[in-house]
Formats: C-alpha cells, sequence, structure tokens
C-alpha cells in the first residue's frame, strides 16, 4: 500500500546466504527478492497457492509448489493471471563472480567477464579457484587472527603468490592489502563481499524505478494484445498504463482479483 506521501513497503528476502563465504561454499547462487503485496492480497495469494497446490505443511515452502504435480500452480502464481506479476523483483549474484568483480575493482580498466575467463586458462579451474577462495578469505570482515579454528587469515602476499605467473593481476595486491588493513582498522567499513549489500541497494533502484513508473503513467487498461511491440516492457515489466489488477473475477477462478482477460491470453 502506498501512503499519502509517496512511500510504501516491500517485503524482501534472501537465499542462499553465507555471509562473506563466496567460494566453496554450501550454495553457489546469492538470491533477494522483493514483493510488493498489502497484507490483505499476500494472505490472499497464499491461501490461493495453497489451494492449486496443496500441502500439510505449516511453513509453505517453495520446494512444495516446485513439485512436478503442482506445475500448473506454479506458472500460475509466476504468470500474467498471477498475483506477483509485476509486483515481484529477484536480484541474483553469481558469487564467484561477485569475487572476481570485486578482484577486476582492483585492476585499471578491468573487465570482471576477461579477467575471470583469462584466469581460468592461464591457471586452470582448481588453481583459479583455489586463488578467488584465497582472495575471498583475505576480503572477508574480522580481525586478522585465527578465524574459528582454521587458523590464521593469509596475507595479502601470500594470496597473491598464487597467481606469481601472472603479473597483470598481480597489481591488484595493494589495493588488496589496503582494503584488508581498512576493514580491520574500522568498524564502521561496509563488508567487502557480502553480496546482502549490492542486493539491497539494487532493491532500492528497482522499487523507486517502479513508483516512479507507476505515478507518471496513465491510460486505458491494455494487454500485449493490444499494447504495439514498440511499447513492449521487457519480461517482468507491465505496460504503461496497464490496470495492474482488475476485480472482475472469471467464473471458477478462486484468485479475487482474476479478470476474464487473462484467462483469454
Amino acid at each position: 500500500m502506498t501512503e499519502p506521501n509517496g512511500s510504501f513497503e516491500v517485503a524482501c528476502d534472501e537465499s542462499g546466504s553465507e555471509g562473506e563465504k563466496l567460494v566453496g561454499g554450501n550454495t553457489d547462487v546469492f538470491a533477494h527478492a522483493g514483493i510488493r503485496l498489502t497484507t490483505a492480497l499476500a494472505a490472499r495469494c497464499v491461501e490461493e497457492t495453497r489451494a492449486r497446490a496443496p500441502s500439510p505443511t505449516v511453513e509453505y515452502k517453495s520446494d512444495v509448489i516446485r513439485r512436478a504435480k503442482h506445475r500448473a500452480a506454479l506458472v500460475w502464481l509466476l504468470g500474467p493471471s498471477g498475483p506477483l506479476h509485476g509486483n515481484a523483483h529477484v536480484y541474483l549474484i553469481d558469487k564467484t563472480f561477485l569475487v572476481v568483480t570485486r578482484l577486476a575493482g582492483l585492476l585499471p580498466e578491468a573487465d570482471p567477464h576477461v579477467v575471470h575467463r583469462q584466469g581460468r586458462r592461464a591457471l586452470g579451474d582448481a588453481r583459479w579457484t583455489a586463488f578467488l577462495a584465497a582472495f575471498n578469505d583475505l576480503l572477508r570482515a574480522g580481525p586478522v587472527g585465527i578465524r574459528n579454528g582454521r587458523g590464521p587469515r593469509p596475507s595479502a602476499e601470500a594470496v597473491f603468490h598464487l597467481v606469481d605467473g601472472l603479473p597483470y593481476l598481480r597489481r591488484a595486491m595493494p589495493g588488496a592489502a589496503a582494503l584488508r588493513a581498512q576493514l580491520r582498522t574500522d568498524p564502521g567499513a561496509l563488508p567487502a563481499l557480502d553480496p546482502l549489500v549490492p542486493a539491497i541497494l539494487q532493491a532500492a533502484a528497482h522499487w523507486g524505478r517502479a513508483s516512479r513508473s507507476r505515478s507518471s503513467t496513465t491510460g486505458r487498461p491494455c494487454s500485449p494484445t493490444t499494447a504495439s511491440p514498440a511499447s513492449a516492457p521487457r519480461p517482468g515489466r507491465r505496460w504503461p498504463g496497464c490496470a495492474w489488477w482488475t476485480p472482475a473475477p472469471t467464473p471458477g477462478c478462486r484468485w479475487p482479483t482474476c479478470s476474464p482477460a487473462r484467462h483469454a491470453r
């Protein structure tokens, strides 16, 4: 619900978080999702999802609706006739590539994709991954001493010794050492590798754009069949001026904001 001053609430949650451990963890991807629904519509969404994909579980999780037998319910939930279309946003981060991005940021005019590709080619997958894991460990927040029984945190010199044959990458060592020193001495410094930080920034940017778009577009309801190809938004975006939900239920559909036009599509 949007307040009179234009502010609104977005419910957010993450999945795959292991703090700043980005290489060699339990998950390869970090996900941060946001949903903008009123409390009443969120409750109806959960009720309808349970009706379409029933389960005795108290806490309804994604592994229930992702089962093959509930495929139709999943298509409804994520599709254009469902409640999340245009009202949800997911930001995905490849954890290993986030480490590569931070490494490339310490190099002059470096493209992370090129750095990643060349590093793997020069060192092989195993050695490149070992270097990224060490670089990851170097830049994790916290003291330089013992780390949960795993021994002392490596120095910048020890980490970049792993790429002695790649002088271009070693040029990142002074910047890495300076960043590590800052993390040690400045308790207010933001973590260098926590994916939650860029995820929150991306969520704020996305919903800020969405809010401005909603407040500045007017017009009659439209659909993909009536909008011109030039006006078609990217996947997951709505057409300008589109009536988001219309309270005209189709007979037999339990979703309270279903519209006949969506069933026709």
